[in-house]
This record gives C-alpha cells, sequence and structure tokens, in this order.
C-alpha cells in the first residue's frame, strides 16, 4: 500500500493542523509500533480488529499504546486534543501494520483469518477504501501460503538440472620443450648451459643415450602426471557439483511429497469427519449435542483437523458441515449458545482449544469473547438471568454455521501469533 498516513490526511482524517513536521512525528511512531508489531505479533492482531471495529471504547489498549508511542515522537499532542483522536490513531496502526505483514508471516497469517472472523467489516468510514485494499491483500497473501500448503493445483514440475562443463587439460609447452632439451644434450640453442642437462651430445653415443633415456622419461611422466592431476581436479569438482545439485533437487522433491501426502491425509480426514460427525473430545456425535455446543464444539475441532493454514474453502466447508447437523433450526441466541456451552463438558472442551495469551483490555475475536463469559459465568456462579415479571423481549438470535466458521477464524488467528506458521512454539 502506499503512505497510509499521507492518504489520511488527503481525506481530511488527520487533524495535525499546518506544521508538516507533525506528520513525519506520526510517521516515525508508526514506525515504532511497527517494530513492537513484528515483535509482538498478538499486538498487531489487537491493532488490526480495532482498525475494522466500529464504536471503539476509548479506554481500549490499543489507544493506549498508540498514545504512549507517539508522546516519545510528539510529547505535547494531549493538548491540541481533549479527546482520543481516532483518525490519527487509526492511521498510525494501519500504517504500522502495513509495514509490519511484509516482515512477520505470523501476523499476516492472524490478520488474514482476524479480519475475516469479524461480523462485517466497516465499509462507511471515510478510509473505507484504504480499509478494503489492506483487507484484500492480506486475504489474498492467507489463500496464496493455504493454496501452496494444501497443494492445491496443478503440481509444477521440477527444473532441470544444470549440466557441469569438464574443463580440458592442457600441457604447458615451454616446460616440455625446456625438459626434452635438457635431456638432448648439455647446452641450448644459444650455446647457454643447462641446468642438471644431459652432460653428453648425441655423436658420444652409449653416454648420451644412457642419460638421454631417464631424463627424457622424467620429462613426459611430469607432463602426463600434471594434466591428469588436473583432470581429476575438475572431474572432483564436476561431480560434486552434480551431487550438490541432485540432493537439492531429492530435498524439494521430498518436501513436495511430505506436503501432499499431508494434504492428502488432512482431506481424507476431514471427509471421514464430517461423514462421521463425531466429535473426538466428547466422544459422541455432534447431533446428540446442545445445537450451541455442537457448533462451538465443531469450529474447535474443525481447527485441528485443517493445521494452521488452510483455504478459504475450509470456511465453506465447515459451514455447510454444520449446518448439516443442525438441519433447519440453525439459529439461538446469545444466552442461549453461552447455557449450552455449560452442559456435557462442553465448556472444558472449548477452552482447551484456545491459545494462552495474555488478557487485555479493549477489542477481542469472538473465541475471545464467549471464554470472557463463561469464565465470568463460572466464578459468579450464575447461568441465565431469570426472568423479570415484564414482557419479554427476545434477544437476537445469531446463525450457527455461521458463528461456527467465525469461532474458527478467531481460533486459527490466536494460533497465529501464539504459534509460528509451522506450527512450532515461538
Amino acid at each position: 500500500m502506499p503512505d497510509v498516513l499521507q492518504n489520511f490526511l488527503s481525506l481530511g482524517l488527520l487533524d495535525i493542523g499546518d506544521d508538516d513536521t507533525r506528520l513525519a512525528k506520526l510517521r516515525d511512531a508508526a514506525g515504532d509500533l511497527q517494530k513492537r508489531f513484528v515483535a509482538e505479533p498478538r499486538v498487531g492482531l489487537y491493532h488490526a480488529l480495532m482498525v475494522y471495529s466500529n464504536n471503539v471504547d476509548c479506554e481500549d489498549e490499543c489507544f493506549r499504546e498508540t498514545g504512549e508511542v507517539l508522546s516519545q515522537h510528539w510529547p505535547t499532542y494531549k493538548n491540541r486534543y481533549t479527546d482520543v483522536p481516532r483518525g490519527i490513531f487509526r492511521g498510525m496502526s494501519l500504517q504500522a501494520l502495513d509495514m509490519a505483514t511484509q516482515s512477520s508471516p505470523e501476523l499476516q497469517v492472524a490478520i488474514g483469518y482476524g479480519l475475516r472472523s469479524l461480523e462485517k467489516l466497516p465499509h462507511t468510514h471515510a478510509e473505507g477504501s484504504l480499509l478494503t485494499e489492506f483487507y484484500e491483500h492480506s486475504e489474498t497473501e492467507l489463500e496464496a501460503r493455504a493454496i501452496a500448503r494444501w497443494q492445491i493445483g496443478e503440481m509444477q514440475p521440477q527444473a532441470a538440472g544444470k549440466a557441469t562443463a569438464i574443463a580440458a587439460p592442457t600441457v604447458t609447452k615451454a616446460t616440455l620443450e625446456a625438459s626434452i632439451t635438457a635431456a638432448s644434450g648439455p647446452n641450448n640453442a644459444q650455446n647457454q648451459a643447462i641446468p642438471n642437462a644431459n652432460l653428453h651430445w648425441p655423436n658420444t653415443g652409449q653416454p648420451w643415450s644412457q642419460q638421454f633415456a631417464p631424463k627424457m622419461t622424467e620429462a613426459v611422466a611430469s607432463t602426463i602426471d600434471a594434466a591428469t592431476k588436473s583432470l581429476a581436479s575438475e572431474t572432483t569438482k564436476a561431480l560434486k557439483a552434480t551431487t550438490d545439485q541432485v540432493a537439492a533437487l531429492l530435498v524439494a522433491a521430498q518436501h513436495k511429497f511430505r506436503d501432499a501426502a499431508i494434504s492428502t491425509s488432512q482431506r481424507s480426514d476431514l471427509l471421514w469427519w464430517r461423514q462421521s460427525l463425531y466429535c473426538p473430545g466428547l466422544r459422541k456425535s455432534y447431533r446428540d449435542l446442545p445445537r450451541g455446543a455442537a457448533a462451538v464444539l465443531m469450529a474447535a475441532d474443525f481447527v485441528q483437523l485443517v493445521g494452521p493454514l488452510a483455504p478459504l474453502s475450509a470456511d465453506y466447508f465447515l459451514r455447510e458441515t454444520v449446518g448439516t447437523v443442525l438441519s433447519e433450526d440453525r439459529t439461538l441466541s446469545w444466552e442461549e449458545i453461552l447455557d449450552q456451552l455449560e452442559a456435557e463438558q462442553a465448556k472444558a472442551r472449548f477452552l482447551e482449544s484456545i491459545p494462552t495469551l495474555p488478557t487485555r483490555a479493549g477489542v477481542k475475536t469472538i473465541v475471545e469473547q464467549i471464554r470472557d463469559e463463561v469464565t465470568f459465568r463460572r466464578k459468579a456462579g450464575t447461568g441465565t438471568p431469570k426472568k423479570s415479571g415484564g414482557k419479554a423481549v427476545k434477544p437476537p438470535a445469531l446463525d450457527l454455521p455461521g458463528l461456527a466458521v467465525r469461532i474458527y477464524l478467531s481460533l486459527q488467528s490466536l494460533r497465529s501469533v501464539a504459534e509460528k506458521v509451522d506450527g512450532k512454539k515461538v
């Protein structure tokens, strides 16, 4: 994306007056935020949720963190703004996120899943086009990673190896000629004495031949030895280059076949899960669970089946599977869902599926909202509030297949910042 803060300023969303140095201060502060997002991807995830959420509380921890960073570059900014400068903080967070996702795959994956888990994206803001651009880029990057991991589409053939040429050995003619001359007589053509030469001329007969043979043999043998050593050295280098190339190709092929095997196994497990509708944690059919508990647990179990990266089609697979279990009765109120999680050990199973992350105030994923609600109920020892004597107001109903998909996406985003993309702990 281009300079986010400059775009915010162009849209009239940054009330910084006519002082151009203030924009530079915002950029510097956003750079500090970016470094923190790379070091702590979970913090970046919450800032992304804040940017894409409506009616964020002024006490949100994202605002506090952004304010602390900004005060290091603009110590007197609070003198200008009596309230939380939401537009400035949102712009700083979005610019920091755009920069951080370029170097942090964990954050990029977390944001892709996290934003998709929101019930709806805010397109009514003046910065709607900027939010849409960032969201679509996050989705594209996440889908590309997932497709590569799941080996979706035609497997590309391995590039052919490059042939290694072996240099032909050469003979140093001047050296060979000098050795033959020394074997032939005591002086060269200029009548200069040759060191370690034959002491006789050919006309001396036997004495000359007795020195010529060994000296000539040494000259030829030395030349042949030098040529063969050169050839052996070149051949060794070529063989090493070839074996290294073959080893690299085999490793790459092994990784591709391993990933393909994992992908095939995952798809087989998913099909078996969809057909059996079996909850492994509770050892019973999802059909035997209350509807709300079934939807929540199916989302939690689905995360374990698809792994840390899954294509967009996985959302639809889960939605259809949950819809199969629920049949026609697919809606419940928030309170009814929480009530049903209390039964059948479903709550414990759901809480076990949530990665352990430090708690924080402010925007949260749907998973953390459910976790906080059921935890509060457990501590308070209360269930559904008793109905008052007045006219009952029917609470809004939630679409359970849609809720299951949101829970699955939220769990994936939290797992991404609690674990590396390859599944190893940070």
